[in-house]
């Protein structure tokens, strides 16, 4: 009976016009910019070395809107799990900025500013995990690879654990016609470590990415120099060499 009813609606909705070939309400040129969306998952979603879920794996996906100007704004969301009583299992990050080309130079400045919310997280009693950051960052693509780097500045950082700075670092190298080489360095400083539970550190990523029928996949391996048996924090690594390695496919829309 479904079947019948949704054939029968999509009949009368031909009918009407509203088949694939029906006009747009409103254009990307009508509003000066592109919309773009994306949609993935991953065998387990790290954040600057840190694992969010727990050995488990995560469904992510964002939207983006792209002004003609450079101006930009959008969101981005992640399945989580820190494993720490609460009832966070989401993280949505909401940002907006600007980018575009310094003169004829070819390199790319972006800045602007994010803001990481987890619903949920503020049960009684717990630290809230929220937190935001503005950042600055540069790119040029050299040809035979690509360089970018960024700092970002929190004047609360995760679990409220007082003003952190991130300085990254990222090359990409094509290798053949197929295939790209992701190389990722930061390094993380925290004001109050004690609360955050980790000493500052430094993490890393060393993968390889590819394209097949449409899909975007990646193959990593991450880690970070902090030392699991010295951490009071449970999100740092949950595995004794603070290192794994990670996959994941993606498609952009």
């Amino acid at each position: 009976m479904k079947r019948i009813i949704m054939t029968a609606l999509a009949t009368v909705m031909i009918g009407f016009g509203f088949g694939a070939n029906a006009a747009e309400l409103i254009t990307e040129k009508d509003v000066n910019g592109k919309l773009s969306a994306n949609i993935g998952v991953v065998t387990e979603y790290f954040f600057r070395g840190i694992t969010q879920s727990d050995k488990k794996p995560a469904l992510q996906g964002g939207l983006d809107f792209v002004h003609n100007s450079g101006v930009y704004v959008g969101t981005w969301g992640s399945s989580v799990d820190f494993d720490a009583g609460t009832e966070e299992t989401v993280e949505v990050d909401i940002y907006g900025g600007w980018s575009g080309e310094l003169g004829s130079s070819k390199v790319t400045l972006d800045v602007g500013a994010i803001y990481y919310w987890y619903p949920g997280s503020n049960a009684p009693g717990t630290a809230q995990y929220e937190f935001w950051e503005v950042y600055a960052g540069l790119s040029k693509d050299f040809g035979v690879a690509s360089a970018s780097t960024k700092i970002s500045y929190s004047p609360d950082y995760f679990a409220e654990s007082g003003d952190a700075t991130y300085l990254e670092l990222g090359v990409d190298i094509p290798v053949g016609k197929y295939f790209t080489v992701n190389l990722h360095g930061g390094y993380q400083w925290i004001d109050e470590n004690t609360t955050f539970g980790a000493e500052d550190y430094f993490d890393y990523l060393v993968g390889v990415s590819f394209s097949l029928i449409g899909l975007n996949f990646q193959v990593a391996y991450v880690g970070t120099d902090l030392d699991d048996t010295k951490s009071s924090n449970p999100l740092t690594c949950f595995r004794s060499s603070c290192s794994t390695v990670i996959a994941s496919v993606s498609k952009s829309f």
